[in-house]
């Protein structure tokens, strides 16, 4: 037994000595590391004087015989990254993120033949990545790499598929340009591309396809062309899909629809062509889908009210036509809709009263007719209502006062006509209201004042008449009051001048009478003033001269014009 422990002392001794080394090469690199930045927590925390193990940031292994982990995210560090760090050989993990880091990655850091992840997110680190970055067997264990929010430039390297265990590769909101390399689609155990705003050009390689174990893709804000593959398909793991802003052609591939674990889909921005596919309808587990601005044609496919999950819809802008279908407002779990700026017609139906969580409705600019449904006002949730440049007709339904959550009501450019329904003035919430190059007709309703949160009164070129309610002074929120090319009569009302904030006043083409108020001088912020073409009379009031903001003054003559120009003439300049 005593040979037996003689044996073993010079074995530990060694094994202590070889510890001793090798927690001394890793603490000297980290001092190197250390050199090149500035931090306070850092510069105070990392010292000679306690163990490297116990330095902020700093994992060791339960020995503590290396370093295993290196975080020091978020700690405002600045500077450059030595080179040294690339002799922490036992690094397993290296979190850099959220930092102010300059200058190019260390290329050393891409030989740690052990690390399983790189995070360096959110920096300013420049520079191109090593060609051979995953030759030669480094890299080996490698599952993420997050270079996001860089200013890396130069090509993706080729050789990313000799990194097998890559799981994430995070290249977004960088300037790296040039094609994607084919040879990812080599990369089997992937499960998120993010590549998306770079400048990156070329087509989608089929061979990204083949990565049936992707859950993300992203490649949005690119300068891609060509068609969307119509193996994309075959990605059947694919939960995330978001390639917005490219220069895409070409149709949507009906293999689209067996992508069934599909939650996200965005292809907006692009110049696709054709039918949505009916496919559409398999993704049942789809919650946002944006197809928007791109040259889409024919009908909303009847099947997308199988989509019982869906959230937010955005179709808008492209050439749709076609009616909207009762089914399709029974997708009772739809947050937002944007179909505005398509060739839509038909009615709008009953059944739209059946959405119930919705929040954003935007069907403006297509060719809709008939009345604007009273089941309308079962939208309790309903924040904004945009059903502007169609051909709706017929009144406003008194129901539309029973959405509390509204805050914009958007209806110009229709034929709707009869009166401002007195219900509106429930709405205590809007901000913008805007009726404007409609039949409307009948007084402004008194009751208007009380809706505190206005911001903007848009009702240009109607048939209202009556006067303009003395409690409008009462708006003291209102930014802008548009109600030029209408009836309206009577005195423009003194209490005008409590509307503190407004910025812009066009009263024109009415048949205002009586004198200017001269309250209109205790608009602060006003900067434009029409009241062009109206019966008014008397002087014009020295007050306006109280106005800095002031910028354009229009009135009725070229008399009233020169008299305006006198009195601003008139004015101290300082």
């Amino acid at each position: 037994m005593e040979r037996f422990s003689l044996v073993l002392l010079p074995l530990f001794s060694y094994l202590s000595i070889a510890t001793t080394l090798d927690i001394k090469s890793d603490e000297s690199s980290l001092l190197a590391f250390k050199s090149l930045i500035t931090s306070d927590i850092i510069n105070q925390n990392w010292s000679t004087q306690t163990s490297v193990c116990s330095w902020i940031g700093v994992t060791c292994d339960t020995r503590g015989s290396r370093v295993t982990r290196l975080n020091i995210s978020n700690m405002g560090v600045a500077g450059s990254i030595a080179p040294e760090i690339g002799n922490l050989d036992c690094l397993v993990s290296l979190d850099l993120s959220g930092n102010i880091l300059h200058g190019p990655i260390a290329p050393s850091i891409f030989n740690l033949t052990v690390i399983e992840s790189i995070n360096v997110y959110n920096n300013t680190l420049s520079g191109s990545l090593p060609e051979d970055i995953c030759r030669q067997n480094r890299l080996g264990r490698l599952k993420m790499l997050d270079l996001t929010w860089n200013e890396f430039v130069g090509g993706i390297p080729l050789s990313l598929d000799q990194c097998p265990q890559l799981e994430r590769i995070m290249f977004g909101l960088n300037n790296f340009s040039g094609h994607v390399p084919k040879q990812i689609g080599n990369i089997t155990k992937l499960m998120e591309l993010s590549l998306d705003i770079n400048y990156l050009e070329g087509v989608i390689p089929q061979e990204i396809c083949h990565l049936d174990n992707l859950r993300r893709l992203g490649m949005s804000d690119n300068e891609l062309s060509g068609p969307l593959p119509a193996a994309i398909g075959n990605m059947k793991a694919l939960h995330d899909l978001n390639l917005d802003r490219n220069a895409l052609t070409g149709a949507i591939p009906s293999t689209i629809g067996n992508l069934s674990k599909l939650q996200f889909i965005s292809i907006m921005n692009n110049e696709l062509n054709g039918p949505i596919p009916p496919t559409i309808g398999n993704l049942s587990n789809l919650f946002a889908l944006f197809f928007a601005n791109n040259n889409l044609n024919g009908f909303i496919p009847q099947e997308i009210h199988h989509l019982h999950h869906l959230r937010g819809l955005s179709m808008s802008n492209n050439n749709l036509s076609g009616s909207l279908l009762p089914d399709f407002f029974n997708m009772s779990s739809l947050e937002d809709v944007f179909l505005g700026g398509n060739k839509l017609s038909g009615v709008l139906p009953s059944e739209i009263g059946n959405m119930k969580v919705l929040k954003a409705l935007y069907i403006g600019n297509n060719s809709l007719i008939g009345p604007i449904p009273p089941t309308i006002g079962n939208l309790s949730n309903l924040v904004t209502l945009d059903l502007h440049s169609n051909n709706l007709n017929g009144p406003i339904p008194s129901s539309i006062g029973n959405l509390a959550s509204l805050q914009t009501l958007q209806l110009t450019f229709n034929k709707l006509n009869g009166f401002i329904p007195q219900e509106i003035h429930r709405l205590h919430r809007l901000q913008v209201l805007s009726m404007s190059y409609n039949n409307l007709s009948g007084p402004l309703p008194p009751t208007i004042s009380n809706m505190s949160s206005l911001e903007y009164i848009q009702l240009v070129n109607n048939k209202l008449s009556g006067a303009l309610p003395s409690e409008i002074g009462n708006m003291k929120a209102l930014d802008s009051l548009f109600i030029a090319n209408n009836s309206l009569i009577g005195p423009i009302p003194t209490t005008i001048g409590n509307l503190s904030k407004v910025t812009y006043v066009v009263l024109s083409y009415n048949n205002f009478d009586g004198p200017i108020p001269s309250t209109i001088g205790n608009l602060p912020n006003l900067q434009f003033l029409d009241l062009t073409s109206n019966k008014l009379n008397g002087p014009i009031p020295s007050t306006i001269g109280n106005l800095p903001t002031l910028t354009e003054v229009q009135f009725h003559s070229l008399l009233e014009i020169y008299q305006i120009w006198s009195l601003y003439n008139s004015w101290p300049t300082n």
